[in-house]
């Protein structure tokens, strides 16, 4: 798996994303023996629009003959309410998309690199001194 956070392989990204911890939760398999497992919320944490944008901005313009060219677009969940089975938050932070769900799936894993490397701390505060470098990144790749 890559560690440098340069994901070129849509497998690769894909599996470092399901085994990252920000996207692990522990459960009772037997609470009566105290029996705890690790699972994966990543696919549930993903959620998928795909949509027309202008091709000469990457922007749904108000003017649809414009929008032409197709695009996969995520948000990300965090906090796993294993009850609920859903995501108790929005991390905006990882947000992003591509032109294939291939390219949107490489550019999470990227964010997910940037923002919390192999932990489930934050590397980089969005809004800290690192604002704007943030901002220029946080458009559609």
């Amino acid at each position: 798996m890559a560690t440098d956070g340069k994901f070129k392989d849509f497998h690769e990204a894909y599996w470092w994303l399901y085994e990252h911890p920000i996207f692990q939760y522990e459960y009772d398999l037997n609470p009566m023996l105290d029996e705890k497992v690790m699972d994966s919320f990543f696919e549930r944490a993903i959620d998928m629009d795909v949509v027309k944008v202008n091709p000469e901005n990457n922007t749904i313009e108000d003017d649809v003959t414009l929008n032409t060219k197709t695009q996969v677009w995520i948000e990300m969940g965090g906090d796993y309410d294993r009850e609920s089975h859903c995501c108790q938050m929005h991390n905006w932070y990882l947000d992003t998309g591509g032109d294939t769900y291939e390219e949107a799936i490489i550019s999470v894993a990227k964010r997910v690199w940037k923002y919390f490397k192999n932990g489930s701390e934050f590397i980089v505060d969005p809004w800290g001194e690192n604002q704007s470098e943030y901002e220029e990144d946080n458009g559609v790749e």
